[in-house]
């Protein structure tokens, strides 16, 4: 939720730009780049629910949703840190 609350405060507000299709087709239908919190949110639920229910293994499952933290924070953190520095 850290990258989709920075990337909707950098494209609405600081005039970026995503450069990734889907998002950018998502935001170009509904004028704002908030679509991104309910993207984030069904992308992210599902992979915990599909882990949840198909690892049974609990050393990996934990492995697993760590790196869906690991994925989310970067880029999340590297968007903030663009803004912040104004570049």
């Amino acid at each position: 939720m850290f990258d989709a609350s920075s990337t909707f405060i950098a494209i609405d507000f600081y005039g970026y730009g995503e450069q990734h299709v889907l998002p950018n087709a998502l935001m170009n239908l509904a004028g704002t780049a908030a679509v991104m919190f309910p993207l984030k949110i069904a992308v992210i639920l599902s992979a915990l629910y599909v882990i949840d229910e198909y690892v049974e293994d609990d050393i990996i499952r934990n492995m697993l949703k760590l790196a869906i933290f690991i994925l989310g924070l970067s880029p999340g953190l590297r968007d903030f840190l663009s803004l912040s520095m104004g570049t």
